[in-house]
């Protein structure tokens, strides 16, 4: 998370100035989470919509859904209004949606930033992990071993790459050219995820038993 624009995490200013996270909910977690961090932690942050001017908060959820800047559904997919939303950073407040984190593990092997120069869609990961629960089961895995959590990005990381690049994901309205999904798996870079990343989530998996 850097200071040029391009690389700084998404923001909506709302009513009374109240600043809306679109981007970053992960990464902003984690630094509220240590030592020295917390609410009093300052951050560079780069304003997309200012939509504080709304004469109501009805209104402003309204063009906040217009413009995709919120993602309104729970873990399991469901709908959620948003006076359900998180109000606040932090590990607690986050739920667990075993698709979008299995998404994430397919980066660069199976998606990564629009290759034309368009800008990535906020929520990218949610829309194709919202998509993916129609496609595959996850009881045919064991996510809390090594190599059922492996099997399931392999089989999430194919399925997307499956996708022709003009087909809509889902009920997204975008197509998986503009989710920057790949037409071809890269191996190599499943590889680098199963060595580097996968033991930190069984590890990660276990302390939550």
């Amino acid at each position: 998370m850097g200071t040029h624009p391009d690389d700084m995490k998404t923001v909506v200013v709302g009513p009374a100035g109240q600043l809306y996270l679109t981007d970053g909910h992960h990464s902003f977690t984690t630094l509220w989470e240590v030592p020295g961090g917390g609410p009093q932690l300052k951050m560079w942050v780069k304003v997309t919509d200012d939509f504080s001017n709304s004469p109501d908060m009805a209104t402003f959820w309204h063009r906040m859904e217009a413009a995709r800047k919120v993602w309104l559904k729970d873990n399991r997919g469901q709908t959620l209004p948003p006076e359900q939303l998180p109000a606040h950073l932090g590990f607690k407040s986050l739920q667990d949606d075993t698709f979008r984190s299995l998404v994430y593990f397919t980066r660069k092997a199976a998606y990564g930033k629009p290759e034309d120069g368009a800008i990535a869609p906020e929520f990218m990961e949610f829309y194709w992990g919202n998509w993916l629960r129609t496609q595959i089961d996850l009881s045919a895995y064991n996510l809390d071993k090594k190599g059922g959590y492996k099997d399931a990005i392999e089989a999430v990381a194919k399925r997307m790459v499956s996708l022709a690049p003009g087909s809509q994901v889902g009920d997204s309205g975008f197509t998986a050219h503009q989710l920057g999904g790949m037409t071809q798996l890269d191996r190599d870079e499943l590889e680098k995820t199963f060595d580097k990343k996968v033991p930190y989530v069984i590890d990660y998996r276990k302390s939550r038993n």
